[in-house]
């Protein structure tokens, strides 16, 4: 289509964004190996929306390794999605410190859902019901009908329930959201 066409021209010009935007339209065709084409060259050029959409390619086909290289990207770049979607992958491998490490990248870029994730890590798996409760508190404050993080700070902080329930489905961080592009 004439759009495509526009946007082929200026990728091959070097435009970050027109590479990006290609790389999402073949998604939405279910075209992914052009989709990936794109990415792939839009990545190189350090646009950290290329390496979201790409890493969230990757992961959808069980490219986990090649996602969290892509994903790392991401975050170094300041990506908040990169961030959430690594720090889930850290989190499905029990990797708590490197979990805890992207999800703060992301928290501190004012995502709510790496608040909200970050917060269930040290409440979780560091028993820092302080540190976590703040994390749900500004996830709250950040987006304010964010029901999960509503609930688990209700339940969690302001009631200080201290002995947590290991089944309890709001512990269950593969509950989270994942960040996708659609």
């Amino acid at each position: 289509t004439q759009g495509i066409d526009w946007y082929k021209k200026a990728a091959k010009a070097g435009s970050a964004v027109a590479m990006y935007n290609l790389g999402t339209l073949y998604i939405q065709k279910n075209n992914t190996v052009e989709a990936e084409k794109w990415f792939i060259q839009c990545i190189d050029s350090d646009y950290a929306f290329c390496a979201f959409n790409y890493g969230s390619l990757l992961e959808k086909a069980k490219r986990i390794p090649e996602a969290k290289v892509v994903y790392q990207k991401g975050v170094k770049l300041g990506d908040s999605g990169s961030a959430q979607n690594l720090g889930l992958i850290y989190v499905n491998e029990q990797n708590w410190a490197k979990a805890k490490e992207v999800f703060t990248v992301g928290a501190n870029l004012d995502y709510h859902l790496s608040m909200y994730s970050l917060s269930m890590v040290l409440i979780k798996n560091y028993s820092d019901i302080e540190t976590g409760c703040k994390w749900l508190a500004k996830a709250t404050q950040v987006k304010a009908d964010y029901e999960s993080a509503l609930i688990a700070y209700t339940e969690i902080c302001k009631n200080r329930v201290i002995e947590l329930l290991p089944d309890a489905k709001i512990w269950d961080l593969k509950q989270v959201p994942f960040r996708s592009n659609n």
